[in-house]
């Protein structure tokens, strides 16, 4: 991709996605100093097993973020393995054990040395894996309705069984986000506790640091997007009653989790947790209740010009395909989220490329705003929601009642949670109006 000559280059500039090192002349480092923090525990922390988590709204570019975080130093000394998980699982539907088997099977994969590693755990399943095709392992399943007979026919041992898998040629992993069987037969072969499958991955892990990257380098895991998981049960096993399992792999990992973790206190306040919040904040604290001082009033002043990089960067020198006041309105209707930005300009820059006009407009933008909201307000339905995005709207705190409704919120970026000395949360500013016409129409109805 190039910088853009006219509004159509520019529309598709604004449809990448999250970007990668392939994009890098569009990329803004709206995180630098952030990276710098998580760069500098990576290289010099001498916790082997340190995890850093990384938090912040669904959209405003953690991702992009975090696949820039590798530069010449971290890939001197580590190898680094990324991992995007809306590519790899169904996000309704997480579990531990799915986090640990991908860990383990993406680093096995093509590298023959590792079955060389395990080879004595192999030669005892050899027999019973002659013949028995990943078929056959599912009519048992079926058949017969046990783990215990899956089991049985890939041998025993929780290496025994993931080796099993590999060496017979079942690419069921690659399935895990499609297919809700395959889920099921992974987890009914791997039916052990978390411990048992933490130490296969965990060997997996040794034995890839010593066979392929011989010792000389460290192992980096970069693991994206599992902010979207969205139901409450599921992000509590994973990052509060399993978290240990993450903690304990042998390598240094990053791992993005749900913004509604800064709602949990079990995992704020966890021992020597490390956790980064990545948000732009583009307002002061509201319950503060005293002007903001001249630091954030600077962040959030620098914030709103890197806002404006990421149009300009898509733009070739010297033209303009959008109005000053046009970029600063699309800011303000962004709430600090990225991907909204980059969507109410993208529908603003359709409008006119169908009206063929050379330039977006502040006119254009409210367009683009007004397209987003629809899509926003599409799914405030239900009281016990309009309760809790009122209780956002006047308190600036989520009034929780109902856990997996206040993570669609968050993740449908209807709230937007801000760490700002103290945390604060807003309702997005497209919805603001219409949650407050909601709120008052249940309150008449009420009355």
């Amino acid at each position: 991709m190039t910088p853009a000559e006219n509004i159509n280059d520019f529309v598709n500039n604004l449809l990448l996605g999250f970007l990668t090192k392939e994009e890098e002349a569009f990329y803004v480092p709206v995180y630098e100093e952030k990276l710098m923090e998580i760069k500098d525990l990576i290289l010099h922390d001498r916790l082997e097993n340190q995890t850093i988590y990384v938090m912040g709204q669904v959209g405003t570019g953690k991702t992009t973020a975090l696949n820039f975080l590798p530069d010449e130093d971290i890939n001197g000394q580590f190898e680094v393995v990324t991992f995007y998980a809306t590519d790899l699982f169904d996000m309704n539907d997480v579990d531990i054990a799915d986090v640990l088997l991908i860990i383990a099977y993406q680093l096995m994969r093509g590298h023959s040395s590792l079955e060389r590693k395990f080879q004595h755990e192999l030669e005892k399943i050899k027999k019973k894996l002659e013949g028995v095709s990943f078929e056959t392992i599912e009519e048992d399943h079926i058949n017969r309705g046990g783990g215990a007979e899956i089991r049985a026919g890939i041998g025993n041992s929780p290496i025994g069984r993931f080796l099993g898998l590999l060496k017979a040629g079942v690419d069921v992993f690659a399935n895990i986000r499609m297919d809700s069987h395959s889920r099921e037969i992974v987890r009914q072969v791997f039916n052990v506790s978390p411990r048992d499958i933490f130490e296969v991955t965990n060997k997996v892990v040794a034995a890839y640091v010593e066979e392929v990257l011989k010792y000389k380098r460290k192992l980096l895991l970069v693991f994206n997007e599992l902010d979207h998981v969205r139901n409450a049960e599921k992000i509590k096993k994973l990052f509060v009653d399993n978290r240990q399992y993450l903690d304990r792999l042998h390598c240094k990992k990053v791992i993005s989790v749900p913004v509604v973790l800064m709602t949990y206190g079990e995992f704020q306040q966890s021992r020597d947790i490390i956790s980064e919040y990545l948000g732009m904040k583009l307002l002061p604290n509201p319950i503060i209740g005293q002007p903001p001082s001249v630091e954030v009033q600077t962040e959030i002043e620098r914030n709103k010009a890197l806002f404006r990089q990421i149009v300009s960067k898509r733009i070739a020198p010297g033209l303009q395909l959008i109005s000053e006041d046009a970029v600063d309105y699309a800011i303000a209707k962004s709430g600090g989220i990225i991907r909204q930005f980059i969507k109410i300009l993208s529908y603003a820059g359709r409008r006119v490329r169908m009206l063929n006009r050379p330039l977006i407009t502040q006119e254009d933008v409210d367009y683009g705003a007004d397209r987003v909201r629809q899509e926003l307000e599409a799914s405030i339905i239900g009281m016990e929601k309009i309760r809790l995005l009122e209780s956002v709207r006047v308190n600036h705190t989520p009034k929780v009642g109902n856990e997996d409704l206040l993570i669609e919120c968050f993740l449908a970026n209807q709230i937007i949670g801000i760490r700002n000395e103290p945390t604060w949360y807003s309702l997005n500013p497209l919805i603001e109006e219409t949650v407050e016409i909601y709120a008052n129409q249940s309150s008449e109805t009420d009355n």
